[in-house]
């Protein structure tokens, strides 16, 4: 899907898209890559947006899960290449070593991905355009010094010249020690021969040059001291000069020369360059998802959104580089798939409104560039028709525009704008101004954008919004969860309930006089108080219903781990059934051929020996023989249970005792279901609820008032250790041991527990960490201090 869609700079700018792009950039390793993410921009294509994500998805796999990939340092040669197109250029030694930096740094990506193209087949197709150029390498390798000086054996004309010119150099520095050393002290200044204009001189005092002969090439700063070349030097002097220049006609020629192959590969190196910066970008979203723990969203061309633990990108990047421990309270929401077009967010101040509404829209904003987004699997985005965003306090001296005037402004933009399916966020909705007018005012913007089905998010603090909110349809309530004991917010999003301000309850934690909140209060009206009652009123319930639910789902998984638990020890028994089942045929078989040979032999004795009595009884002794041997087998057989009769389970009702044939094990009616052609049972001491046909089901085979109950309180003496150790599991297995220690450790009255789940990736330690989170019994889990195992171990305190 493409479409000609331009997202609102204002919009960005205002949820601060530049400040997370900027966070991004950083995570380059080129200048190329930083200066291509600082310009990143979302785009407005379903299938690009797919297409960047997938790409940074198999980077992040790598991360993870492989050896690291190669570094992506590459050097910025781009303006060199205009150059090469210049006949007969000659770049420097510099220049052309940054160029085959960047040649083997990409050779080194084109294996790394290549040999790995069945786990990242989208970054293998990258790297496959890639044009190694091995040989201008391995020449420049050979030519060209670590220290960027031109190697002796680069050339036979080099390495010759070289060694003329060592030669030289020292004969010639060999002479002018000795016409220095001959030379008195009030002659020379100082015995060190010294190098001007590339040639050898002894200092001279100025008074003496004449005692000198030789060509003067220069003088002291203070005049006192005359550099001479002295006369019979100047011959040796001008050999090293010669040869220095031959030298340098020789360099010249090997750059000229691996210019030219530099040059005949330009547009292989310039692809090669272009690849390598794509690359950093795709390296640099990547390190982004993983430092942040984020995942690949799923991209909805439909305009709906569902974010998991969704967490705002800058909060949890600050966090994350904190010591203290403390990080973002995550959110769940979702908009759109049941039709719910406008959310209204109301709830106290400072408790995480904005915050709700910019995560929304920053998700959105990095996920059509490509970069994964930090929340949790199943989170899903959308291309949304446009992005618009009314968010804090916009006024403008320089415009001559108050807030309300510059919010106005903003809001008459997006009315004028915004279509079905854009992503419009508004704040503080109907604020700056006389609060009656506000009020109608947002419910009117309101109206309009639901009615054109834009998905529209807006904080409000204005009673009528909720009002609008409960009666209209594709209309919801959500508030910001306000912690009543201790009066501060826990910046936890609820949907289908509004918030209060709690305006009368933070003015007395903070010191309100009691007559004038009192005073307040009666002036707020009795209308208000009642509505804010039963706001207190669907608050208190929806915790009820929670902690019910969390109860549920504390009891689902517990019947799941003994339903997995169960399933398994059938398995191993059926497998064990079989084995036993195979040996006793193979040993009844064994034992037949024996008995059948015996007998043979018996009647084969008879015939041969034609009947007499005592070869008859020799084979008759054979036989009773052979049957002694099968009878003897048969009494090692367990002895088989007498078959039970079956009766029939009557009339099924809740509470009845039964028999599940298939299972082989009694349990409870709970629930009739079709008339009585099938029923929901509870087996064993888990009560798993199984739904089964009456005719698997019979009469009990203990009755109820045969069976003995026991009671056990388990104390902690039962639990043998308060630690588990889960290393070298699967997040499946460690899972499923860990939910039976957990019921293990609630069950024996203990409220900590220690988890050892090792360092490694992070991965066992991250999805367990999340399955915590979720799990009913847990309260609060932390990361291990030093001396506690560190990041190795998680700390788990148990609900009570």
């Amino acid at each position: 899907m493409s479409r000609n869609i331009t997202y609102s700079h204002h919009a960005l700018r205002v949820l601060e898209f530049e400040r997370v792009r900027e966070i991004v950039a950083t995570l380059a390793d080129s200048a190329e890559g930083k200066a291509a993410l600082s310009g990143m921009f979302p785009v407005a294509d379903g299938d690009r947006a797919r297409h960047l994500l997938a790409e940074a998805g198999e980077a992040m796999n790598a991360r993870r899960f492989d050896d690291p990939p190669p570094g992506l340092a590459f050097h910025d040669i781009r303006e060199l290449f205009p150059l090469l197109r210049v006949e007969g250029i000659r770049l420097e030694i510099e220049a052309i070593a940054a160029i085959a930096a960047n040649l083997a740094i990409a050779r080194d990506a084109r294996h790394y991905y290549t040999f790995r193209k069945d786990k990242y087949p989208r970054l293998a197709g990258i790297v496959s355009l890639i044009v190694p150029q091995e040989n201008i390498e391995s020449r420049v390798q050979r030519t060209i010094l670590p220290d960027l000086t031109i190697a002796d054996d680069a050339t036979p004309a080099l390495r010759s010249i070289r060694r003329s010119l060592e030669r030289a150099r020292a004969d010639l520095r060999g002479l002018v020690d000795r016409t220095l050393a001959g030379l008195p002290d009030d002659v020379v200044s100082d015995r060190v021969v010294t190098v001007r204009d590339g040639r050898y001189v002894i200092p001279v005092r100025d008074n003496m040059k004449g005692r000198v002969p030789g060509a003067v090439h220069d003088r002291s700063q203070t005049g006192r001291t005359f550099f001479i070349e002295p006369l019979a030097s100047i011959e040796g002097n001008n050999r090293v000069r010669e040869l220095e220049m031959a030298e340098q006609e020789e360099i010249s020629r090997i750059l000229l020369e691996l210019t030219a192959m530099i040059s005949a590969a330009a547009e292989s190196i310039i692809l090669n360059q272009d690849i390598l910066a794509r690359l950093d970008v795709i390296s640099a979203k990547a390190r982004y998802g993983v430092r942040s723990e984020g995942v690949v969203p799923r991209i909805n061309d439909s305009p709906v959104f569902r974010i998991r633990k969704g967490r705002h990108p800058l909060l949890d990047w600050k966090f994350r580089k904190r010591a203290d421990g403390s990080s973002v309270v995550p959110m769940d929401l979702s908009m759109g798939g049941d039709g719910v077009t406008t959310i209204v967010v109301t709830g106290p101040n400072a408790g995480g409104k904005t915050v709700a509404l910019k995560t929304v829209g920053l998700m959105t904003a990095l996920a059509l560039c490509g970069i994964p987004v930090p929340a949790e699997e199943g989170t899903e985005l959308f291309v949304p028709t446009g992005i618009f965003a009314d968010i804090g306090d916009e006024q403008s001296i320089e415009d001559d525009l108050s807030t309300f005037s510059s919010h106005m402004k903003q809001i008459v933009i997006i009315l004028r704008e915004a279509e079905r399916g854009a992503l419009v966020l508004l704040d503080e909705l109907g604020g700056g101004t006389n609060p009656s007018d506000g009020e109608a005012i947002a419910l009117a913007v309101l109206r309009r954008l639901t009615s054109v089905r834009a998905l529209t998010l807006a904080t409000t603090h204005h009673g009528g919004l909720k009002v609008f909110a409960h009666e209209t349809e594709g209309v919801l309530n959500a508030s910001m969860e306000f912690d009543q004991e201790n009066l501060r917010p826990t910046f936890t999003l609820r949907t289908g309930v509004p918030g209060s301000s709690y305006a009368f309850e933070i003015a007395k934690r903070m010191g309100m006089p009691v007559e004038v909140l009192a005073d307040a209060e009666a002036l707020a009206g009795g209308e208000r108080k009642s509505l804010e009652s039963l706001i207190l009123e669907m608050e208190q319930r929806l915790r009820q219903a929670d902690e019910e639910r969390r109860a549920a789902e504390y009891q689902r998984v517990i019947m799941e781990a003994e339903r997995r638990k169960y399933e398994k020890k059938l398995e191993e028994f059926t497998t064990r059934r079989q084995e036993m089942l195979g040996a006793a045929i193979a040993e009844s078989k064994r034992v037949m051929e024996t008995a059948n040979r015996s007998i043979e032999t018996a009647i084969r004795t008879i015939r041969e020996q034609q009947a007499s009595r005592e070869a008859i009884a020799e084979a008759k002794a054979e036989v009773v023989r052979a049957a002694e041997v099968i009878e003897e087998k048969a009494r090692e057989l367990p002895a088989k249970d007498a078959p039970v009769e079956r009766k029939p389970a009557g009339e099924l009702r809740p509470g009845l005792r039964v028999r599940v044939e298939s299972m082989n094990a009694d349990g409870v009616v709970e629930q009739v279901l079709d008339g009585g052609r099938r029923a929901r049972v509870l087996i064993g001491k888990s009560k798993a609820s199984l739904v089964v046909s009456s005719a698997d089901l019979s009469a009990a085979q203990t009755p109820e008032k045969d069976r003995q109950t026991v009671r056990v309180t388990a104390a902690s003496a039962d639990v043998e250790s308060r630690e588990i150790d889960l290393r070298g599991m699967t997040f499946e297995d460690a899972r499923d041991e860990l939910e039976l220690f957990l019921d293990r450790m609630q069950r024996s009255g203990l409220d900590t527990a220690r988890i050892i789940h090792g360092k490694g990736t992070g991965a066992l330690r991250s999805k367990l960490g999340a399955w915590l989170d979720r799990h009913p019994m847990v309260e609060s889990r932390r990361l291990g201090e030093w001396n506690e195992g560190g990041a190795g171990v998680t700390v788990v305190v148990l609900r009570k």
